[in-house]
């Protein structure tokens, strides 16, 4: 109300000032003008509204009356934790391994790690060093290791390399050396009919080195090559919910069961993006499949080949708001001359991408198909708290085989399970979820970091 008091009482001087002005130009005698107080007093009155503080037109009380209650308690554990988190940055690997990444900005030459270093292995915890462009924009020195509390370890070292000289190509180029032991894995046996109650354990340890290239086609394509040998080593699990896989197979009995297993494999892959974004697509479509030949070494005489498919779809329902995710995976091997796949690289339905619901890993064959469907509904959106910017409520089906012959691949083996839950956005990109999944064997919650697909 002072503001607006002493916005009047600028108005009316300068009026005054106009018209005796006015006069003046219109020949009155003694040409009236403002007197040198008066345009001292317009000068300090304005200058006083312009040092007055900017008052809120709605107060805190009145913004608190219109929130959402639910929404208030649903987003207070996140107030606590998104501080922390700077980028809110997912990294999705291609053998699906989430991590969650905290750090100043991203610029730290090492940064701790926190999430599941893959699909079972429980929280852990690690860490990520590189040496970004200290050394040279083109060449970086790379590390990661996590350990989570159930024993798993996944590290590497290696180096990656992207010539500035074919930055309009955007080619890059990745070679390390891996570890990776796994001391909880379950079998449940081969096939589309496998029993829970045939839950075997084994303790599987792979060390080797892998490299991969890729280039970029125009603004929306990819293509690149692959390339590993590894070493595997299969033993005794320490699952207590299964037998230990020694004393239900003896070695040669299951392929791929034993000491010093080696393998080579090489490939090469085409994708394709036509999504609106990456992170959080809401229209579009991706696609991506790959073609890659295995083989054993030394005493191995495993041989195989395999095609893979990834394509998703995004159709909005009217808007963005809400709208239908489709994802069909499809994995194909072929062995070679009637050589057995090892088991541990049979396909893989059960996971948090794939029949949710059922345990990990808990069907495998020599190939798979699997097909997920996403409905997604903007719950609450145009919030700001700790970068966090909106919520998803999300409902799914899964629905998906494995067969070793093509005449298991019928509508009698097909697996289901179905769900829902809700998803935290930030600007650009999904940064955590909570889903619950239910199967016919049971069900159970999901937690994790970045989008389901």
């Amino acid at each position: 109300m002072e503001k607006t008091k002493q916005n009047l009482k600028i108005i009316a001087l300068t009026l005054a000032a106009l018209g005796a002005l006015s006069g003046a130009v219109e020949g009155q005698d003694g040409g009236l003008s403002p007197t040198d107080e008066t345009a001292e007093e317009i000068r300090t009155d304005q200058a006083e509204a312009r040092d007055e503080p900017r008052r809120r037109i709605v107060t805190r009380e009145q913004i608190r009356e219109h929130q959402n209650p639910l929404a208030e308690a649903l987003m207070k554990p996140f107030r606590a934790i998104a501080p922390a988190v700077t980028d809110r940055v997912t990294r999705f690997e291609e053998n699906r391994e989430y991590r969650f990444l905290f750090g100043v900005g991203g610029n730290l030459p090492v940064s701790p790690v926190f999430g599941s270093s893959s699909p079972g292995a429980g929280f852990g915890v690690g860490f990520t060093a590189s040496t970004k462009d200290y050394i040279s924009k083109d060449f970086r020195l790379t590390a990661s290791s996590i350990v989570s509390f159930s024993g798993y370890i996944d590290s590497a070292a290696g180096f990656g390399l992207t010539p500035s000289s074919l930055e309009k190509r955007d080619v890059a180029l990745r070679v390390e050396a891996f570890q990776s032991v796994r001391p909880k894995e379950d079998y449940f046996g081969a096939g589309p009919n496998s029993f829970r109650s045939a839950r075997s354990t084994f303790f599987h340890r792979e060390t080797g080195l892998r490299a991969n290239g890729s280039v970029k086609l125009g603004k929306d394509y990819r293509a690149g090559g692959f390339a590993s040998v590894s070493r595997n080593d299969i033993t005794d699990g320490s699952d207590a919910r299964g037998a230990p896989i020694g004393s239900v197979y003896k070695p040669g009995s299951l392929p791929g069961f034993g000491g010093n297993i080696r393998l080579l494999e090489i490939g090469g892959f085409f994708q394709a993006d036509r999504t609106d974004e990456p992170e959080y697509p809401r229209a579009g479509w991706f696609a991506r499949v790959s073609l890659s030949a295995s083989k054993g070494l030394g005493k191995s005489d495993h041989s195989w080949r395999t095609f893979e498919i990834d394509s998703r779809g995004y159709v909005p329902l009217g808007s963005k708001d809400r709208v239908i995710a489709l994802r069909f995976l499809g994995s194909f091997r072929d062995p070679s001359n009637g050589s057995g796949i090892p088991f541990f690289r049979l396909s893989r339905l059960g996971d948090g991408d794939t029949l949710r619901g059922y345990e990990t890993h808990r069907y495998r064959g020599a190939s798979s198909v699997h097909l997920s469907v996403e409905y997604r509904y903007k719950l609450i959106q145009g919030i700001e708290t700790g970068g966090l910017r909106g919520m998803d409520a999300v409902f799914f089906g899964d629905f998906g085989q494995v067969y070793d012959r093509l005449g298991d691949l019928k509508w009698g083996n097909i697996q289901t399970t179905w769900g829902g839950g809700v998803q935290f956005l930030s600007a650009k990109r999904v940064t955590f979820a909570i889903l619950y999944a239910q199967s016919p064997e049971g069900g159970g919650m999901i937690f994790r970091t970045g989008k389901t697909f």
